[in-house]
Protein backbone atom coordinates (compact mmCIF):
# COMPACT_ATOMS: atom_id res chain seq x y z
CA UNK A 1 0.00 0.00 0.00
CA UNK A 2 1.36 3.44 -0.97
CA UNK A 3 1.17 6.22 2.26
CA UNK A 4 -0.65 8.81 1.66
CA UNK A 5 1.74 11.36 1.35
CA UNK A 6 3.48 9.69 -1.57
CA UNK A 7 0.33 8.96 -3.13
CA UNK A 8 -0.44 12.84 -3.43
CA UNK A 9 2.52 13.58 -4.47
CA UNK A 10 2.44 10.54 -7.13
CA UNK A 11 -0.69 12.41 -8.25
CA UNK A 12 1.02 15.39 -9.27
CA UNK A 13 2.81 13.84 -12.02
CA UNK A 14 1.42 12.16 -15.37
CA UNK A 15 1.28 8.45 -15.27
CA UNK A 16 4.56 6.98 -16.63
CA UNK A 17 4.34 5.47 -20.35
CA UNK A 18 6.48 4.25 -22.69
CA UNK A 19 5.98 6.47 -25.16
CA UNK A 20 6.85 9.07 -22.70
CA UNK A 21 10.32 7.35 -22.27
CA UNK A 22 10.85 6.90 -25.61
CA UNK A 23 11.03 10.36 -25.93
CA UNK A 24 13.43 11.12 -23.83
CA UNK A 25 15.59 7.79 -25.12
CA UNK A 26 15.14 9.71 -28.40
CA UNK A 27 16.45 13.03 -27.07
CA UNK A 28 19.67 11.22 -25.95
CA UNK A 29 20.66 8.85 -28.75
CA UNK A 30 20.40 11.81 -31.00
CA UNK A 31 19.43 9.83 -34.04
CA UNK A 32 21.65 6.84 -33.43
CA UNK A 33 19.80 3.49 -33.89
CA UNK A 34 18.26 2.19 -30.73
CA UNK A 35 18.38 -1.37 -31.60
CA UNK A 36 22.28 -1.49 -32.18
CA UNK A 37 22.89 0.83 -29.11
CA UNK A 38 20.19 -0.38 -26.54
CA UNK A 39 18.78 -3.80 -27.57
CA UNK A 40 21.90 -6.45 -26.82
CA UNK A 41 21.77 -9.93 -27.22
CA UNK A 42 22.35 -13.37 -25.59
CA UNK A 43 24.88 -15.90 -26.47
CA UNK A 44 22.21 -17.76 -27.86
CA UNK A 45 20.78 -14.82 -29.88
CA UNK A 46 18.17 -13.63 -27.52
CA UNK A 47 17.20 -9.92 -27.36
CA UNK A 48 17.35 -7.93 -24.37
CA UNK A 49 15.29 -5.08 -24.36
CA UNK A 50 16.39 -2.17 -22.25
CA UNK A 51 13.39 -1.97 -20.58
CA UNK A 52 10.76 -4.02 -19.27
CA UNK A 53 7.56 -3.56 -18.10
CA UNK A 54 3.92 -5.38 -16.90
CA UNK A 55 2.83 -5.11 -20.32
CA UNK A 56 5.60 -7.32 -21.44
CA UNK A 57 4.68 -10.36 -19.08
CA UNK A 58 4.42 -13.78 -20.91
CA UNK A 59 0.22 -14.52 -20.79
CA UNK A 60 0.02 -17.41 -18.34
CA UNK A 61 3.70 -16.75 -16.17
CA UNK A 62 3.54 -16.69 -12.96
CA UNK A 63 5.63 -14.88 -10.29
CA UNK A 64 8.22 -16.72 -8.17
CA UNK A 65 7.32 -17.62 -5.36
CA UNK A 66 8.63 -15.42 -2.03
CA UNK A 67 10.22 -16.82 1.42
CA UNK A 68 7.51 -16.28 4.07
CA UNK A 69 10.14 -16.63 6.64
CA UNK A 70 10.96 -13.25 6.96
CA UNK A 71 9.26 -9.90 6.48
CA UNK A 72 9.56 -8.82 2.81
CA UNK A 73 10.49 -11.90 2.17
CA UNK A 74 14.03 -11.13 1.75
CA UNK A 75 16.64 -13.33 2.91
CA UNK A 76 20.54 -12.53 3.71
CA UNK A 77 22.17 -15.61 3.88
CA UNK A 78 26.36 -15.31 4.78
CA UNK A 79 28.41 -18.53 3.97
CA UNK A 80 30.89 -19.79 6.47
CA UNK A 81 33.83 -21.75 5.65
CA UNK A 82 35.59 -22.23 9.47
CA UNK A 83 36.40 -25.54 9.92
CA UNK A 84 36.78 -25.00 13.79
CA UNK A 85 33.09 -25.01 15.24
CA UNK A 86 33.25 -23.20 18.20
CA UNK A 87 35.20 -20.09 16.12
CA UNK A 88 32.43 -20.65 13.31
CA UNK A 89 30.00 -20.34 16.04
CA UNK A 90 31.75 -16.63 17.23
CA UNK A 91 31.80 -15.69 13.81
CA UNK A 92 28.16 -16.92 12.88
CA UNK A 93 26.39 -15.14 15.89
CA UNK A 94 28.19 -11.89 14.56
CA UNK A 95 27.05 -12.23 11.71
CA UNK A 96 23.08 -12.76 12.92
CA UNK A 97 23.71 -9.30 15.07
CA UNK A 98 24.77 -7.44 12.48
CA UNK A 99 21.64 -8.17 10.44
CA UNK A 100 21.91 -11.69 8.25
CA UNK A 101 18.75 -13.70 8.50
CA UNK A 102 20.43 -17.39 7.79
CA UNK A 103 23.80 -18.90 7.40
CA UNK A 104 24.96 -21.77 4.92
CA UNK A 105 27.59 -24.02 6.47
CA UNK A 106 30.38 -25.20 4.29
CA UNK A 107 30.90 -28.70 5.18
CA UNK A 108 33.59 -30.86 4.74
CA UNK A 109 33.32 -33.08 1.56
CA UNK A 110 35.81 -34.58 -1.37
CA UNK A 111 37.86 -31.82 -2.63
CA UNK A 112 36.17 -28.75 -0.41
CA UNK A 113 37.19 -28.64 3.24
CA UNK A 114 34.80 -27.11 5.93
CA UNK A 115 32.98 -28.31 9.17
CA UNK A 116 32.59 -31.75 10.04
CA UNK A 117 29.19 -33.28 9.37
CA UNK A 118 28.65 -34.96 12.42
CA UNK A 119 25.65 -33.64 14.90
CA UNK A 120 28.18 -32.49 18.09
CA UNK A 121 29.99 -30.24 15.44
CA UNK A 122 26.68 -28.81 14.37
CA UNK A 123 25.43 -28.27 18.22
CA UNK A 124 28.99 -26.18 18.52
CA UNK A 125 28.57 -24.49 15.67
CA UNK A 126 24.87 -23.20 16.03
CA UNK A 127 24.39 -23.01 19.51
CA UNK A 128 22.66 -19.67 20.14
CA UNK A 129 21.75 -19.34 16.14
CA UNK A 130 18.84 -21.80 16.20
CA UNK A 131 16.79 -19.53 19.27
CA UNK A 132 17.15 -16.82 16.46
CA UNK A 133 14.98 -18.17 14.06
CA UNK A 134 18.01 -18.64 11.96
CA UNK A 135 17.39 -20.47 8.61
CA UNK A 136 20.38 -23.01 8.01
CA UNK A 137 21.52 -24.29 4.56
CA UNK A 138 23.90 -26.63 3.76
CA UNK A 139 26.89 -26.29 1.19
CA UNK A 140 27.91 -30.29 1.41
CA UNK A 141 28.10 -31.65 -1.99
CA UNK A 142 28.29 -35.87 -1.96
CA UNK A 143 28.03 -35.48 2.09
CA UNK A 144 24.54 -33.76 2.18
CA UNK A 145 22.47 -37.17 3.13
CA UNK A 146 24.29 -37.51 6.04
CA UNK A 147 24.78 -33.47 7.28
CA UNK A 148 21.06 -32.90 6.73
CA UNK A 149 20.73 -35.93 9.24
CA UNK A 150 22.87 -34.62 11.72
CA UNK A 151 20.99 -31.15 11.16
CA UNK A 152 18.13 -32.95 11.65
CA UNK A 153 19.20 -33.93 14.82
CA UNK A 154 20.48 -30.82 15.99
CA UNK A 155 17.19 -29.45 15.09
CA UNK A 156 15.42 -31.94 17.18
CA UNK A 157 17.70 -32.17 20.46
CA UNK A 158 17.25 -27.39 20.43
CA UNK A 159 13.13 -28.81 20.88
CA UNK A 160 12.35 -27.44 17.39
CA UNK A 161 9.46 -29.08 15.27
CA UNK A 162 9.50 -29.84 12.14
CA UNK A 163 7.44 -26.82 10.65
CA UNK A 164 10.03 -24.42 12.99
CA UNK A 165 13.05 -25.94 11.26
CA UNK A 166 14.37 -23.07 8.30
CA UNK A 167 16.97 -24.32 5.52
CA UNK A 168 18.13 -25.71 2.59
CA UNK A 169 20.12 -29.15 2.47
CA UNK A 170 21.09 -27.97 -1.22
CA UNK A 171 21.95 -31.71 -2.70
CA UNK A 172 22.71 -31.25 -6.30
CA UNK A 173 24.65 -34.84 -7.33
CA UNK A 174 24.71 -33.85 -10.71
CA UNK A 175 26.04 -30.69 -10.34
CA UNK A 176 28.81 -31.71 -8.30
CA UNK A 177 29.44 -34.45 -10.74
CA UNK A 178 29.58 -31.61 -13.58
CA UNK A 179 31.83 -29.70 -11.58
CA UNK A 180 34.23 -32.22 -10.21
CA UNK A 181 33.51 -35.05 -12.56
CA UNK A 182 33.62 -37.63 -10.37
CA UNK A 183 30.63 -38.98 -7.43
CA UNK A 184 31.30 -40.95 -5.14
CA UNK A 185 28.31 -43.55 -5.63
CA UNK A 186 26.89 -44.46 -9.00
CA UNK A 187 24.84 -41.51 -10.78
CA UNK A 188 21.37 -43.35 -9.97
CA UNK A 189 22.47 -44.39 -6.32
CA UNK A 190 23.00 -40.66 -6.47
CA UNK A 191 19.79 -39.65 -7.67
CA UNK A 192 18.04 -42.30 -5.17
CA UNK A 193 19.53 -40.85 -2.43
CA UNK A 194 18.39 -37.32 -3.34
CA UNK A 195 14.75 -38.74 -4.21
CA UNK A 196 14.76 -40.16 -0.61
CA UNK A 197 15.69 -36.91 0.55
CA UNK A 198 13.01 -35.38 -0.74
CA UNK A 199 11.10 -37.90 0.50
CA UNK A 200 11.87 -37.20 3.86
CA UNK A 201 11.70 -34.02 4.32
CA UNK A 202 8.52 -33.07 2.86
CA UNK A 203 6.60 -32.60 6.31
CA UNK A 204 8.65 -29.96 7.19
CA UNK A 205 7.50 -27.12 5.35
CA UNK A 206 10.10 -24.42 5.38
CA UNK A 207 12.79 -26.63 4.63
CA UNK A 208 14.21 -26.98 0.89
CA UNK A 209 16.19 -30.72 0.47
CA UNK A 210 17.52 -30.07 -3.33
CA UNK A 211 19.28 -27.61 -4.98
CA UNK A 212 19.37 -26.45 -9.11
CA UNK A 213 22.41 -24.81 -9.53
CA UNK A 214 23.35 -23.19 -13.02
CA UNK A 215 26.80 -22.15 -11.28
CA UNK A 216 29.33 -25.38 -12.99
CA UNK A 217 27.80 -24.86 -16.40
CA UNK A 218 27.88 -21.46 -16.72
CA UNK A 219 31.45 -21.46 -15.08
CA UNK A 220 32.30 -23.71 -17.68
CA UNK A 221 31.40 -21.31 -20.55
CA UNK A 222 27.48 -22.42 -21.11
CA UNK A 223 24.90 -19.70 -22.58
CA UNK A 224 21.73 -19.05 -20.35
CA UNK A 225 19.71 -21.27 -22.51
CA UNK A 226 22.16 -24.34 -21.66
CA UNK A 227 22.49 -23.33 -18.22
CA UNK A 228 18.98 -23.16 -17.49
CA UNK A 229 18.34 -26.34 -19.88
CA UNK A 230 21.24 -28.15 -17.83
CA UNK A 231 19.54 -26.60 -14.48
CA UNK A 232 16.26 -28.16 -15.58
Amino acid sequence: MIPKQDAALAAEFEPASREAWLTLVAKVLRGADFQKQLVSATADALAVQPLSTRADAVVGATAVGRSGWYAGGWDVRQRHVEPDPQAANKAILEDLEGGATSVLLQIEAPGQPGLADDAATFATALRGALVKGAAIALDARENAFDAAGSLIETWRAAGLGENERRGAFNYDPLGVLAETGTLTHSVQRACEIAAKLAADTRTMSHLTALLADGRPYHEAGGSEAQELAAML
